[in-house]
């Protein structure tokens, strides 16, 4: 029936069995966003923004401030984001966007935008996390953070409607995705990258970088056994 909605459970059919939006913490969210969506659908009114420096320190900045508060990006994972636009020396920031919503003919036009996420790497439900013979990488390493399993935020850059490049920030214990070196300066050098055209370099290794190896469970017990005897 045209013009008819629903809110609530029902809005899982956006992410069934990807995300949270048949639950409350998931689609209180989801709520919020069909709000503003039928707004600016119906009644003119749009998305709210607010104004950032257009420099890569000010939008990395407002992303960094973000991702360490953000609820609605925690709980709809990969469903929700919010996207930095910038277009004619002026940066504009909107939370809590639908990632479908954004790559539709209905989001306002944009020169360019950098659409933030908080993500799970590839398969992650389908490894045990207490299973300490699977190996993962080190936590706060940038240069491996697009192999990661947990969660952590994902930076990706847009313009023309296609996506130009991807950024993910290395993925924290804590999940605090605030360490200078390991998530702020790699991040502003993405969004200088991409704002001057130029191709985004790759994020050198920390010295400490490095994978976390399998654990062989034998071993790990019989090492075990013996400080205990």
């Amino acid at each position: 029936m045209p013009g008819l909605h629903f809110a609530g459970t029902l809005t899982q059919q956006r992410d069934f069995k990807k995300s949270t939006s048949g639950f409350i913490h998931g689609f209180r969210y989801g709520v919020r966003a069909l709000h503003r969506i039928l707004g600016a659908r119906h009644h003119g009114r749009p998305w709210p923004v607010t104004p950032l420096d257009d420099t890569p320190e000010g939008i990395a900045a407002a992303v960094i401030a973000r991702i360490n508060r953000t609820s609605a990006l925690w709980q709809q994972f990969a469903v929700l984001g919010d996207v930095v636009t910038v277009a004619g020396g002026k940066a504009a920031y909107l939370e809590e966007v639908p990632v479908a919503y954004f790559a539709s003919d209905e989001f306002p036009a944009y020169e360019t935008a950098f659409v933030v996420t908080l993500e799970y790497g590839p398969d992650h439900d389908q490894v045990d996390p207490f299973d300490i013979t699977v190996p993962r990488i080190a936590e706060n390493d940038a240069a491996a953070a697009h192999d990661a399993s947990y969660l952590h935020p994902v930076v990706r850059a847009h313009r023309g409607g296609r996506v130009l490049a991807t950024h993910h920030l290395a993925e924290n214990l804590e999940n605090h995705w605030n360490l200078p070196d390991v998530h702020v300066e790699p991040l502003i050098v993405f969004v200088k990258a991409v704002l001057a055209d130029a191709p985004v370099p790759a994020v050198a290794p920390p010295a400490s970088s490095a994978v976390v190896p399998p654990v062989d469970s034998d071993a790990a017990s019989s090492a075990a056994e013996a400080r205990q005897g």
